[in-house]
């Protein structure tokens, strides 16, 4: 049966914890692992009020052609507020229109030349304009540009710093490489480039906490996750909880820091030990609202604090189990022109899953 999108509202818990705070200092920086002092760890609400989100519905099916995914890599949402999705494991893109019916689909050819792709590719993007589509193949470390109308070929270029890398549309048409902390040790972590390949800027170093994090808690949780306004570029560590901001000149403009205990200590898996709680990513759903994806492996829960761009807190909300099962993420690009989040799950079956941002307490 195919899970098209219905709109509907189900109840779920909102939980206010403590969550910190920074305001806004401006500063010059831009390179390297410079940070702003730590902020101060209280509650500051903020004046736009509280929000929670709803699941208002998914489009996928464990055996109807066309609504059937493997491993979601990418969402995106074009000018029509059509919902574009990137198969890694089918190696396919596929557009679906705001109701969740299908209109178009085109599976990427595999080789090794211009307009191919080694192996399903690691990062997926719309242009700013959404009138191309980004992607990029780690096993090539290529980024390639096709038409999103015709899906023709129109270049592509190499990332050269290093293998892993995730893409994001940039300000101006540009493309954003977002790398790892543990691969590019003391380089600036996001790097700016023109769609033919020209880079225009690199920025935000590797956590200068990051060595310890790793050597004390062994821990392999080393995502930076990429976001922006219009105005303002969000660089989120999964450990330690901090966003760096930064405004069009790549300046450092603010810092929200949260405590890495903020789940407590250690959970083991097997042979290896994690701290009990990481950030996954985030989403700038509206001009003043931030969603970040916290888990807590002890507790085997999901979680999704917002909060505006002053870091003043606007909700926490527990997102385990329910309509969009225990295995699922928000895509940072993936906002409609209605402030409506999508994400993917994965349990019970791969899906993509749609959220609206509801004001007002529960």
């Amino acid at each position: 049966m195919i899970d098209q999108f219905k709109f509907r509202a189900t109840s779920t818990r909102l939980l206010i914890v403590v969550v910190s705070a920074a305001t806004a200092v401006s500063v010059g920086c831009t390179r390297g692992d410079m940070e702003l002092p730590p902020s101060n760890e209280t509650i500051v609400d903020s004046p736009h009020g509280k929000v929670h989100l709803e699941y208002d519905g998914s489009i996928g099916a464990e055996d109807v052609e066309g609504y059937y995914f493997s491993f979601i890599r990418g969402i995106e949402i074009d000018q029509q507020d059509n919902v574009v999705v990137y198969d890694g494991g089918l190696g396919n893109i596929r557009v679906y229109s705001p109701t969740g019916t299908l209109i178009r689909a085109h599976e990427l050819p595999e080789g090794p030349g211009p307009g191919e792709f080694i192996s399903g590719a690691s990062g997926f993007s719309l242009s700013e304009d959404k009138r191309r589509i980004l992607i990029y193949d780690e096993n090539a470390l290529r980024v390639t540009v096709l038409d999103y109308t015709s899906f023709d070929y129109i270049n592509s270029f190499r990332l050269d710093e290093t293998f892993y890398a995730k893409i994001d549309a940039g300000p101006d048409n540009t493309v954003m490489a977002v790398y790892t902390q543990l691969t590019l040790e003391r380089m600036p972590l996001i790097h700016r480039f023109t769609e033919q390949g020209t880079k225009l800027a690199a920025f935000s170093g590797r956590h200068s906490r990051f060595v310890e994090f790793m050597d004390r808690e062994l821990q392999a949780a080393y995502q930076v996750s990429f976001a922006q306004s219009d105005s303002l570029m969000f660089v989120s560590f999964s450990l330690p909880y901090d966003i760096r901001v930064y405004n069009r000149r790549y300046e450092l403009v603010n810092r929200f820091h949260r405590r890495p205990e903020f789940f407590g200590r250690t959970v083991r898996e097997g042979r290896w030990l994690f701290p009990s709680g990481y950030c996954t990513n985030i989403v700038v759903a509206d001009n003043e609202l931030v969603l970040q994806v916290v888990v807590n492996k002890r507790e085997d829960e999901k979680w999704v604090h917002a909060f505006d761009f002053a870091g003043r807190d606007r909700g926490v909300q527990n997102m385990s189990g329910g309509e969009w099962g225990d295995s699922w993420y928000l895509d940072s690009d993936a906002v409609d022109s209605r402030g409506n989040v999508y994400g993917a799950a994965f349990r019970p079956f791969p899906r993509v899953i749609r959220f609206r941002v509801v004001s007002g307490e529960r």
